[in-house]
């Protein structure tokens, strides 16, 4: 990777790593209709006791003799028995494992549900139903970027807001970032080494999507020693340019549907799958930023959104609080 630059480096890597793993790891097609179309439940040894019941039943059937008749009975009687303890067992399993993974849930929920979560066809801008996948996702592509985040670019950045609250609260002025900040306040160089690096490897969960990634997140996880050298330096390469590699600033978009009519693109809201490797980096970055400004006071306590421990739960809590005491006042 030495003397390549920050996307010919990243690019290098991917392709050295996938080269590596179609040497190394079989592949196999799990994708089989017959396969695909039994219950999550299903395990080898409920399948072993199915074929025991169609065993004796096919016995049964050249036969015709009660006896055999009888012989099928007490299998099938043990097949039924049989099954519904596999299947006990395995939602008990899955309840218990919830928390740890809960992709495997939602997956039997979804088997479970008779309803489609299919996309059905968008309306255009004419109202009319229109016919194919690409322009139903122009459609949504279209209204999603109506609707992000544009980013100011303005130089002049403020710190701590001076607009009015509902209720007393100290407020700060606003920080002038043109006249400098003192040196005892200063933010200190972000410093990622390959035993920092390991770590959020080691702790990758390989049951999240992996859409946007070029190599599997188990992959990122079981090879962690190894892939933390050459990731370390394109980290440590992607900081010293001050930029982002092209690639990981690529996603996956996935509809979601809120509610009302699934015909209306407004009804669906964007998530985002981005790279493993990139959410990483942001949080080496991230940590020591948000660290600064809490150590200084840089943020309100009224501030909830983004920050550790806090949620929307938290802001409910606090303004809940508040305006139950401000009724208890009399106000």
């Amino acid at each position: 990777l030495r003397g390549l630059k920050l996307d010919d480096c990243v690019s290098k890597f991917y392709d050295l790593a996938n080269e590596k793993i179609d040497d190394c790891i079989p592949t196999f097609d799990n994708s089989s209709s017959k396969k695909s179309e039994r219950p999550p439940w299903m395990s080898k040894r409920a399948r072993k006791q199915i074929r025991l019941k169609k065993g004796a039943w096919d016995r049964y059937t050249k036969s015709k003799s009660h006896e055999k008749y009888l012989q099928y009975t007490t299998v099938r009687n043990k097949t039924t028995q049989a099954l519904k303890i596999i299947k006990k067992q395995f939602e008990k399993d899955l309840a218990k494992e919830c928390k740890r993974n809960p992709k495997a849930f939602y997956k039997y929920a979804n088997f479970k549900s008779k309803s489609t979560k299919s996309l059905i066809r968008l309306y255009d801008d004419d109202g009319k139903i229109q016919a194919g996948d690409k322009d139903n996702a122009n459609s949504l592509n279209k209204f999603f970027t109506s609707v992000f985040t544009k980013e100011d670019d303005a130089d002049a950045l403020i710190l701590n807001s001076s607009a009015p609250l509902l209720w007393d609260e100290t407020i700060a002025p606003p920080m002038d970032l043109e006249d400098g900040i003192d040196e005892e306040i200063d933010i200190d160089d972000v410093e990622i080494t390959e035993e920092l690096v390991e770590k959020p490897l080691l702790n990758i969960d390989p049951n999240k999507s992996n859409i946007a990634e070029c190599i599997h997140p188990r992959i990122l996880k079981e090879c962690a020693t190894v892939l933390k050298v050459p990731i370390t330096k394109i980290y440590k390469l992607s900081l010293n340019a001050g930029t982002c590699p092209s690639m990981w600033k690529n996603g996956t978009i996935t509809p979601l549907h809120k509610g009302g009519s699934r015909h209306e693109r407004d009804k669906f809201r964007p998530v985002t799958i981005t790279s493993v490797l990139c959410r990483i980096l942001e949080r080496f970055i991230k940590n020591p930023v948000v660290e600064h400004l809490e150590r200084h006071f840089f943020l309100s306590d009224h501030q909830h959104g983004f920050r550790e421990k806090r949620s929307c739960l938290s802001n409910l809590l606090t303004n809940l609080d508040e305006l139950t005491k401000l009724l208890d006042e009399g106000n």
